[in-house]
């Protein structure tokens, strides 16, 4: 349990706030480099997973308009920002549409590019912070708790994600290549209403949180 309490590495206080009651929650914060060390002494190679460089990943995504979030936020601890520094790199006049600023002792840019949309960051060598939406940015570096011993939560909405979200995370995402393959997904998906899944430490034991609602 030692091992496992050492591995959880929390999002900053304000994340827990900013994503209630967002649509779709997806949080890892368990250190995939700990993650890789544990499985290896099973036998299991995950060190593909730390190919991007993130040790934790947490996204939240509120609001939709086509298919593309427009309230969301994305938060990951790096063990190296080179791959996203790469990325940052590939949207055309970066820099002419950035703006610097300071929030909550944070260094972060927003960014507003014609036709493409703005948005705020904050990348380091340790750690990005992702922010869509107006306030955002803020609720994530604001005040607030973590969830103590979270190491996996996961809550949907489907029918609250659109089909074209759906489809873009599934085709881009999770590489289902083919398009009445990730149909039968979202249609199977669409059929509940809720469902959350929370392993956390408590003590000495994992305890695992299942729920789930159908839609009527």
């Amino acid at each position: 349990a030692g091992g496992v309490a050492a591995a959880i590495l929390p999002a900053p206080a304000g994340w827990y706030g900013a994503r209630a009651g967002a649509a779709a929650q997806v949080d890892v914060g368990f250190d995939v480099a700990a993650a890789i060390q544990l499985a290896g002494g099973c036998g299991v190679d995950l060190r593909a997973a730390m190919a991007p460089g993130v040790r934790t990943i947490h996204v939240f995504t509120k609001e939709f308009d086509d298919g593309l979030p427009t309230v969301a936020g994305a938060y990951a601890d790096l063990a190296t920002d080179r791959t996203l520094r790469a990325m940052l790199d590939q949207i055309p006049g970066l820099d002419r549409f950035s703006k610097k600023r300071t929030l909550a002792d944070t260094p972060v840019v927003d960014v507003d590019v014609p036709f493409v949309g703005s948005f705020t960051y904050h990348l380091s060598a340790t750690r990005a912070i992702g922010a869509v939406g107006t306030g955002v940015i803020e609720a994530i570096l604001g005040g607030g708790a973590a969830v103590d011993g979270e190491l996996v939560h996961v809550a949907l909405r489907p029918a609250d994600v659109p089909v074209e979200a759906w489809d873009l995370v599934l085709g881009s995402l999770l590489d289902v290549a083919r398009p009445a393959a990730r149909h039968r997904t979202i249609d199977r998906l669409n059929r509940w209403q809720q469902g959350t899944i929370d392993a956390r430490l408590v003590g000495s034991q994992v305890v695992i949180d299942l729920a789930g609602a159908l839609r009527r």
